[in-house]
C-alpha cells in the first residue's frame, strides 16, 4: 500500500454572497472527495456567524499522494439551523485537485466561485511530510563507567543498532575506543539517515547502544539501554538527563551512564517544499518506433491507432501525463521520437515527434495529435537506442532547474535496449540533474531484461568508468502487468517513486532547507517521556 504524506487545509474565504435577509449569512464549508463515481463526505467547518469574509479555525485532515488524481468538491453552506446540509441555502461549489494546491507557492490558492460575483475561497495545505532523508548529527560521552580491568581503567567504546521489528538487529555504527578512561568523550558521529533510527515514530524505542571493554582476550560487555529517537532529543537539552547502563542477569548492574552532548536533526529539503517554493514539474515524451512495434496498418501492431479503441502508447502517454499536467503551468510538453526512419531517407534516434522545428507541443490533445502524426509519416526502424533521448533531455533539464523545473522523461517502448552501456553512462552522468526517468514497457512478448537492470532499485548503476550513481533516478513498469486494472494504477506505479528521487536529488545537490526557510524553526525535542534523571 502506498503512503502518502498527511496534510491540514485551512479555509477561509472573501466577499460571500449575502443570502439573510435582515443580517449576514453564517457560512461553514463542507468537503467532499470526488472518485469518479460518487462524493465521499471528508469533514466541515465550524459555522461562522453574520460574516462574508470568514477564516474558519476548524481545519480538516487529508492524505496527499503525488502520484494520484485527487480530485475533491468544496461546497459553502449558510447555516439556517438545519442539520442536513441541503436544508441550508447554497453559497456555492468549487472544484479543485489536491496537486493544484500543492504546487501552488506556499501550498496556498485562491479559488473564485463560480459564477462571477459570489466571492472565493482560499485554501493553504501545511503537509507534515515523512522524513526521508532527514539526518541525525549524534555525539555521546560517558561517565562513571565501571572499571572492567585489574590494571588500569577500562577501554570503552559503543556500538548502536536499529532493533527491526523481527526481532533482528542491524548495526549502524560503531564508535572509536577510547583507552584507559572511565569518562569517555567519543568523537560525533557521522550523520545517520533519521529513518535509520526510528520506528513508526520518534517515540519508538528501536534504538540499541551496547558498550564494550576492548580486551587482547575477548570484549567484555559493560551494559546496555534502548531508547529512541526523542529520548536522545531530549537528553541532549538537559545535562542532568542520561541513560543508565545495565546488564541483564546481573545483581551488580552500576555500569555507568551515557550522557548526550548534542543531538540534533537536519531536516532536508522534501519534495512538498520544493512545490512550496514554486518548483514545478514538467513532462517529457519519447515514444519508441522501432520495427518490432509491427507496422501500424496492421491491427496487431502496438503503433495501430483507433481513437475509439486506444493502444497501449496512448494509454500509457495519458495515464501519466494527466497526473502530471497538474503540476506544469504552461501545459507545454518537448515530445519525442527515436528508432525511426525519417522521410529523407536518414534513420534518427531523437526526433521531434510533430516533425516540426520546435518540439513543444500542448498539454495531452498536442502529444496525441503529434503522435498520430508520427505515425503515418516516419517508417518504423531501428535499433532501440535510449542514450540520445536521456542525454539530449539532460541538457534541457540542466537548463530547466535554473527556472526551477524538475523534469520527468517518460519512454515508452517496447524492446530490448540495444546501446545499454552508453544508457547506463547517460544515466550516471545525470545523477546531479534535476530530472527522473519513467520506462513503461509495453506489449505482451517483450523481453524487458534489461529495464530491470536501469531501475536501479536492487543495485546502484557504475558507468564504464567506474563511477557509481549517487542515486536511482529511473522507474521502469511493464504494462502488460496492468491489462486488467484501472488506468490510474499505471500512473499511480510509475511516478510513486518520484517525490523521493526527488528528494535524494536536493540533497546530492547541497540544498540547505534552514537557509530556504529562514523563518521555520529548528526541531526540538518533541513531548515524550524524559530518559531517568541522574545527578552527572
Amino acid at each position: 500500500m502506498n503512503v502518502g504524506t498527511k496534510c491540514t487545509l485551512y479555509f477561509k474565504c472573501q466577499k460571500l454572497k449575502d443570502t439573510d435577509t435582515f443580517s449576514k449569512s453564517d457560512p461553514y464549508v463542507v468537503l467532499y472527495r470526488n472518485d469518479g463515481t460518487r462524493l465521499s463526505r471528508v469533514g466541515r467547518t465550524e459555522t461562522i456567524n453574520n460574516n462574508l469574509n470568514p477564516i474558519f479555525q476548524t481545519t480538516i485532515e487529508v492524505e496527499y499522494f503525488f502520484e494520484t488524481k485527487q480530485d475533491f468538491v468544496l461546497k459553502l453552506y449558510d447555516y439556517d439551523g438545519h442539520k442536513n446540509d441541503d436544508q441550508n441555502d447554497a453559497l456555492g461549489v468549487v472544484t479543485f485537485t489536491l496537486a493544484h494546491i500543492m504546487c501552488s507557492r506556499g501550498h496556498t490558492k485562491e479559488f473564485p466561485i463560480p459564477p462571477p460575483g459570489k466571492g472565493s475561497v482560499t485554501i493553504t495545505a501545511v503537509d507534515h511530510a515523512a522524513t526521508r532523508e532527514d539526518t541525525i548529527e549524534l555525539h555521546l560521552y560517558g561517565r562513571k563507567m565501571r572499571k572492567m580491568d585489574f590494571i588500569g581503567a577500562s577501554d570503552p567504546y559503543y556500538t548502536l543498532h536499529r532493533l527491526l521489528p523481527n526481532k533482528q538487529m542491524q548495526l549502524l555504527y560503531t564508535s572509536e575506543v577510547i583507552s584507559d578512561n572511565l569518562n569517555p568523550d567519543w568523537k560525533p558521529q557521522p550523520k545517520l539517515r533519521v529513518g535509520q533510527l526510528m520506528g513508526a515514530d520518534s517515540s519508538e524505542k528501536t534504538i540499541l547502544l551496547q558498550c564494550y571493554d576492548k580486551d587482547v582476550f575477548g570484549h567484555k560487555g559493560m551494559g546496555s539501554v534502548i531508547v529512541s529517537v526523542d529520548d536522545l532529543l531530549n537528553a541532549s537539552h538537559d545535562p542532568n538527563l542520561c541513560f543508565p547502563l545495565v546488564k541483564e542477569n546481573k545483581k551488580q548492574n552500576q555500569y555507568g551512564n551515557i550522557h548526550v552532548k548534542l543531538c540534533k536533526i537536519v531536516k532536508a529539503i522534501t519534495f512538498s517544499d520544493l512545490l512550496s517554493l514554486g518548483w514545478q514539474v514538467n513532462m517529457v515524451a519519447a515514444v519508441d518506433f522501432t520495427a518490432s512495434n509491427g507496422d501500424p496498418k496492421d491491427l496487431r501492431s502496438l503503433h495501430f491507432y483507433n481513437p475509439q479503441q486506444p493502444n497501449e502508447y496512448v494509454r500509457a502517454m495519458w495515464s501519466v501525463g494527466e497526473i502530471l499536467m497538474d503540476y506544469d503551468s504552461d501545459k507545454n510538453i518537448p515530445a519525442f521520437g527515436f528508432g525511426a526512419m525519417m522521410p529523407d531517407g536518414q534513420v534518427s534516434h531523437h526526433f521531434h515527434l510533430n516533425l516540426e522545428p520546435n518540439p513543444y507541443v500542448q498539454g495531452m490533445p498536442g502529444l496525441l495529435d503529434a503522435y498520430q502524426r508520427a505515425i503515418s509519416t516516419v517508417k518504423l526502424y531501428g535499433p532501440t537506442n535510449f542514450a540520445p533521448t536521456i542525454q539530449a533531455t539532460a541538457v534541457g533539464a540542466r537548463q530547466a532547474e535554473v527556472d526551477h523545473i524538475y523534469t520527468i522523461l517518460l519512454i515508452i517502448t517496447d524492446g530490448e535496449i540495444t546501446d545499454i552501456d552508453d544508457t547506463i553512462d547517460a544515466l550516471v552522468d545525470a545523477d546531479d540533474v534535476a530530472m527522473s526517468i519513467i520506462i513503461v514497457g509495453v506489449g505482451h512478448g517483450c523481453d524487458f531484461a534489461a529495464m530491470d537492470q536501469l531501475d536501479g532499485d536492487n543495485a546502484a548503476l557504475v558507468s564504464r568508468r567506474g563511477r557509481r550513481s549517487r542515486r536511482d533516478l529511473v522507474q521502469f513498469v511493464p504494462m502488460r502487468e496492468f491489462a486488467n486494472r484501472p488506468p490510474a494504477a499505471l500512473a499511480a506505479e510509475v511516478l510513486r517513486e518520484v517525490p523521493a528521487q526527488v528528494e535524494r536529488w536536493a540533497l546530492i545537490k547541497g540544498m540547505d532547507r534552514a537557509q530556504m526557510f529562514p523563518n521555520v524553526p529548528v526541531q526540538v525535542a518533541p513531548s515524550a517521556p524524559p530518559p531517568q534523571k541522574t545527578a552527572a
